[in-house]
């Protein structure tokens, strides 16, 4: 029987992976035992909502602090700025701007010429695994002897973790990219692993000239929670707004909030769903489930029109890992999004989740009080993957208030607007929309498992 590790760490592990059929067909695999690692308060949930009688879920204290964690930050800190995208730019700069520390400058010289050379790139990450924690995992290794380690998530700090443990052990790795803006935005890899699952063609360029990845070692194979996307609804939408409490005669705008992590002193929340509620529409408010809007956390404005959706299960709220979301959850995202009719949110991956369903997009590019470049939201629609979105036309922004009811109105009258540029997009970001992405991640690994990988490519 083989071995295989699958790391959980980040909340939508499990919308992105065990919600899916890339683990469904995973679990009824011939002679395939998977073990999960997940945070330890999850560890509950993780196992009455997933495993079976062949799935073992482990949880993992990442409390108790190392004699390595001042060393790993600093690695953590420099792979994050060794990336010369606009992105990671931007992000350089803010960090000197708002907290003034020379060290910040330091490692923006040192990323910069990081970037630029393969050489340092190499050097950097054997300088990384050289100096990483190695018996966090040790026991489990020892004791499952795993065929393979399963990378869910290939720049989150825990991954990053298992994955040099891995490499101690001599287990080969297949990663993958969680999400579109991972690669231009979250820094280097800090290791590069023996397959690399993407979603689209134009992440895996960025794979490539950016992080060193060689052209055989990495699979196009879509995004797996959208083939839920592809199959359409599962309930009418009589059967959905009889659900929520709105009339679905009407016509609907889905409001994703921007959330306190993109805003400092969030008011522009609270202003944005006042104005949706002067419309004659259905409005309906989804919250993520990781980026809290603490002006409004209980309280939203009451308006007959609004429906307000808080998904998620909360473990805790000390951080973004504290959080999962459900498949009903997202069973739920699915048919807020098919049946609105404009979506209007921030630098949010319900963005991209619209452009998969070919639905107009608005982004919000105004407060209700002034802002700077850097004290408000504009900076990150010059990130990467946004300055691509919008120079492709996929996307519309609001930089004032007149501007989002003109907007509206326009796609209201005229859904079709702006879905070749949504296309473009679609194409670059999501890659196969067949309904298959799933089985697609499933069979790689599966692939990997009888492959003569033994030899394996370290950092």
């Amino acid at each position: 029987m083989k071995t295989i590790f699958i790391s959980c760490f980040h909340p939508y592990t499990s919308r992105n992976i065990l919600s899916t059929d890339a683990f469904r067909l995973l679990t009824r695999a011939q002679d395939l035992r998977i073990v999960l690692f997940v945070h330890d308060n999850k560890k509950a949930y993780i196992k009455t909502n997933f495993a079976d009688a062949r799935t073992i879920v482990e949880g993992i204290s990442f409390n108790a602090p190392s004699s390595q964690s001042r060393t790993m930050l600093i690695m953590k800190r420099l792979a994050k700025f060794s990336l010369d995208s606009n992105s990671v730019r931007i992000q350089r700069y803010m960090k000197w701007k708002l907290e003034k520390r020379y060290v910040y400058l330091l490692l923006s010289f040192v990323g910069k010429a990081v970037s630029h050379s393969r050489l340092l790139r190499a050097s950097m990450r054997a300088l990384d695994y050289a100096m990483a924690q190695k018996d966090r995992f040790k026991t489990y290794f020892q004791a499952y002897n795993p065929d393979a380690v399963i990378i869910t998530d290939i720049l989150n700090e825990r991954d990053v973790e298992l994955a040099q443990n891995a490499r101690f052990f001599n287990v080969p790795i297949v990663g993958m990219v969680r999400s579109w803006d991972n690669l231009t935005l979250h820094g280097l890899m800090r290791f590069l692993p023996d397959l690399l699952l993407v979603a689209s063609e134009e992440i895996k360029k960025q794979a490539e000239a950016l992080n060193d990845c060689s052209d055989k070692k990495v699979n196009i194979v879509g995004v797996a929670h959208y083939d839920k996307y592809a199959q359409g609804a599962k309930i009418s939408r009589e059967e959905f707004f009889t659900s929520i409490g709105l009339d679905s005669a009407r016509p609907t705008i889905l409001y994703a909030p921007i959330g306190d992590f993109y805003i400092a002193d969030n008011t522009t929340d609270r202003h944005v769903i006042s104005l949706l509620a002067r419309l004659n529409a259905n409005v309906i408010v989804r919250f993520s489930p990781t980026v809290p809007v603490k002006d409004m956390e209980r309280d939203v404005p009451s308006f007959a029109n609004v429906y307000v959706d808080r998904p998620g299960v909360n473990f805790s709220k000390q951080s973004i890992g504290d959080q999962e979301l459900s498949e009903q959850d997202d069973d739920r995202l699915l048919h807020e999004l098919v049946y609105s009719d404009v979506i209007i949110c921030g630098p949010s991956t319900v963005a991209l989740d619209a452009v998969f369903l070919d639905k107009p997009v608005i982004i919000i590019n105004f407060h209700p009080d002034a802002r700077g470049y850097y004290d408000g939201i504009a900076r990150r629609y010059d990130y990467d993957h946004f300055r691509f979105a919008i120079r492709c036309g996929a996307f519309r922004l609001a930089n004032s208030k007149e501007e989002l009811f003109l907007l509206i109105e326009q796609y209201q009258k005229d859904s079709s607007l702006d879905a070749e540029g949504r296309a473009v997009l679609r194409t670059a970001y999501c890659g196969p929309q067949d309904g298959m992405s799933g089985a697609r991640i499933a069979g790689a690994i599966v692939d990997f498992l009888k492959s003569p990988r033994g030899a394996i490519t370290h950092v």
